[in-house]
């Protein structure tokens, strides 16, 4: 069997067409997609909207391969279980994703001997096919698993850690927010769990401290297909891309879980960020990729961290006073704007965890 995921996140029909027609001509291989909400529906292979974190690991286990688009929970999946897999990134020029960050995660991933990256549909389809010759049939008890592979991080992806975060610095004197230079509607706050899994821990905590603060109705929720509804906030469950893009620009604080897409607009964009991640103990995310991401992320200063919903209401309090108080931007102080942001320990945490399952 051959899975297919776009993961609980936007719709990604490309990808999904694109297996479904290469499906429809290999239909003696069985190929399952999980293809969230799009607008296209399989013809040639089973599927479903959406699976529980149990059902999608099961898949995950039981695939020949996986084709997937270039998301961290996808890849570290992939690597976990020593499962091959084919990445189609998503692409903000064509409105699939928000920023390029795909884009860049396939650059540096692509080189594992578990990875192939397709960087259009035709390549996809050729992919699979060449996916079909090259990979063995599942492992069992007569046939070993595939074997641990390690590939070391190189100056390449240690360069492009350091350049990333440090251009995308964001005390940076740009157009960050500041006390004394809001946005035109006076500020505002913007809770976002993504297009992905429900998160109601994050949202119910938020409406409870938006019920006991004055700037509750400032806050916008996108809260998704959660069950919680907020008493006290504003609240949405999707938003388009567009609409997404103008919520984040607009918000001088954004609450989210700790996903790279998330993290990476909020760096590009200069805002303040209070982040709660995502656990796979409470089947909120299939692993533990999200601790490990802000591990070392809450090391910037306009990255907050809460260890669990008790403390959101908290650090919102916290990062409501630091805007207040305008001590994020300070163009006064130009140094600030040179410091370094990428450490030895980031560059060692990537470096450990690429080799230790790439």
């Amino acid at each position: 069997m051959i899975f297919a995921t776009i993961g609980n996140t936007d719709p990604f029909d490309r990808l999904v067409q694109t297996v479904d027609r290469w499906a429809g001509q290999h239909r003696q291989i069985p190929v399952f997609a999980q293809i969230g909400e799009g607008n296209y529906q399989p013809v040639y292979c089973q599927y479903a909207r959406y699976l529980t974190p149990n059902d999608y690991r099961a898949k995950f286990s039981q695939a020949r391969f996986v084709v997937a688009h270039a998301g961290m929970g996808a890849i570290i999946s992939a690597v976990e279980l020593q499962k091959p897999i084919i990445l189609l990134p998503r692409l903000a020029t064509l409105g699939e994703q928000r920023n390029e960050h795909q884009l860049a995660t396939a650059k540096h991933w692509r080189k594992s001997p578990l990875i192939t990256v397709a960087d259009s549909t035709e390549e996809l389809f050729m992919a699979l096919s060449k996916a079909i010759e090259s990979v063995p049939a599942i492992a069992t008890d007569e046939s070993p698993e595939l074997p641990s592979r390690r590939f070391p991080a190189g100056p390449s992806l240690i360069n492009f850690v350091r350049e990333f975060v440090g251009t995308h610095e964001p005390n940076r004197n740009a157009s960050g927010f500041h006390a004394n230079s809001p946005p035109q509607d006076g500020g505002s706050i913007f809770l976002t769990v993504g297009n992905t899994d429900p998160f109601d821990r994050l949202v119910e905590a938020v409406d409870r401290w938006a019920g006991t603060h004055p700037s509750a109705s400032q806050v916008l929720a996108q809260i998704g297909n959660g069950n919680y509804k907020p008493r006290n906030c504003k609240y949405v469950r999707f938003l388009s891309p567009a609409v997404y893009h103008d919520s984040f620009s607009r918000a001088r604080l954004v609450i989210g879980h700790a996903g790279m897409g998330t993290i990476i607009s909020a760096l590009e964009q200069h805002k303040l960020i209070a982040l709660l991640p995502r656990l796979a103990e409470r089947g909120e995310v299939r692993n533990q990729h999200q601790l490990a991401t802000i591990q070392h992320f809450c090391k910037l200063k306009d990255v907050l961290v809460a260890d669990s919903e008790v403390e959101i209401g908290p650090l919102l309090n916290k990062a409501m006073d630091l805007l207040a108080a305008g001590e994020l931007v300070d163009n006064s102080e130009p140094s600030r704007c040179t410091t370094p942001v990428v450490d030895q320990s980031l560059i060692a945490y990537i470096r450990d965890f690429i080799s230790k399952t790439a």
